[in-house]
């Protein structure tokens, strides 16, 4: 599948620049998605299964430090069952480098609540709604 790059930003996020192409492969590759050149594979590798994936990247700014997390979004129902999504969150670091803050199965969406500073992640799965909270290093 060739990148397919859906880049939506949220309010808290309007003012972040929009993450070039070479980001958002760094993006993907944190996010633990396959990259080889400008492909994308997600949860299903390399199988016909991957084909399905569809990808979409939300910045917003978790932490209210002026510098975007980003939020990748999967969608493959044989992948991830009856809800069809998955997400993983990721940070740059000061040295701009991309790693991987946390994610689950199911659709997330930024709370309004917080713990120790960060945004806490609604998850929306059909086994029930359920949350992230920061936990320091990363969300649990």
């Amino acid at each position: 599948m060739r990148l397919a790059l859906a880049l939506l930003l949220t309010a808290s996020a309007a003012d972040a620049a929009p993450l070039t192409p070479k980001q958002t492969l760094a993006v993907y590759a944190a996010a633990g998605l396959t990259v080889k050149g400008t492909t994308v594979t997600g949860c299903a590798g390399d199988t016909a299964d991957a084909k399905g994936s569809r990808f979409a990247v939300v910045q917003t700014d978790l932490n209210v430090d002026g510098r975007p997390e980003v939020i990748v979004s999967e969608t493959n129902s044989s992948c991830f069952g009856t809800t069809g999504h998955g997400f993983t969150i990721v940070g740059q670091d000061i040295g701009g480098r991309w790693h991987r803050l946390g994610g689950g199965v199911g659709i997330a969406t930024v709370l309004h609540t917080r713990h120790i500073g960060w945004f806490d992640i609604g998850i929306k799965a059909p086994d029930g709604p359920s949350e992230l909270h920061w936990a320091g290093l990363q969300y649990k």
